[in-house]
């Protein structure tokens, strides 16, 4: 038990100490990252909800790898640049475009089966509709893992979906904590009117790859005893 606390004092001071060294970069990423989710956005903003969606499949979701890029050469240690953000989105975005795809579809069946105040709901109906659920949602906790999986060691993505599943599998803990911290970091740019979305997707990242990196690590490990 001490040595996991160890573990993650560690983890959580390696982390904070990256974001403080290379703050500058991050903002950098951010910003890049900010730029490719403008055009989904002010659909959103319009009511186009679908076609936002559609949009982000395309934008938000390779930018995202393309962060992830950039931000994994700051955990190597490297000095990172703009080309290092746009060579992930290109690297990176057919399988990209595939997971968001699998992501969109999956949110816009759990919709469309969303029972909008309807009464005498059968079991069925009930039934479908938490299966649904509990699919996005475990789609949305792989995709987690899968992206940076995916931009590290440069894997297809079936392979990094795989892994993320033996990830998840292996570390519930860490998983409901990256994802509880991904919740948290929404909760404060809506909070400060997405005033400090500058900073916060570039940090979160952070925390995800260096999770990514340990516990792949910690799982190979533990596999070669």
């Amino acid at each position: 038990m001490g040595n996991k606390n160890t573990e993650a004092r560690s983890y959580l001071e390696e982390c904070v100490f990256c974001v403080w060294e290379n703050m500058a970069f991050l903002v950098l990423g951010n910003l890049l990252f900010l730029a490719f989710c403008i055009p989904p956005f002010i659909f959103l903003l319009v009511g186009e909800v679908f076609f936002s969606l559609g949009i982000a499949c395309f934008s938000v979701i390779p930018a995202f790898s393309g962060l992830l890029h950039f931000v994994a050469k700051i955990i190597q240690n490297k000095k990172p640049a703009m080309r290092d953000f746009f060579l992930g989105v290109y690297r990176f975005y057919g399988r990209s475009i595939v997971l968001g795809s699998l992501g969109i579809f999956s949110f816009s069946w759990l919709l469309s089966v969303f029972p909008y105040g309807e009464e005498g709901l059968s079991l069925a109906e009930v039934c479908l509709f938490v299966l649904s659920l509990f699919s996005f949602l475990f789609l949305v906790i792989l995709s987690v893992y899968a992206v940076p999986i995916m931009v590290f060691w440069d894997l297809t993505l079936k392979k990094a979906l795989i892994q993320a599943l033996i990830l998840t599998s292996h570390y519930r803990i860490p998983t409901a904590g990256i994802l509880s911290l991904g919740f948290l970091v929404a909760l404060l740019a809506w909070w400060t009117k997405l005033g400090l979305l500058i900073i916060l997707p570039s940090v979160w990242a952070v925390f995800l790859c260096k999770l990514v990196v340990k516990l792949s690590q910690d799982l190979a490990f533990s596999d070669s005893e």
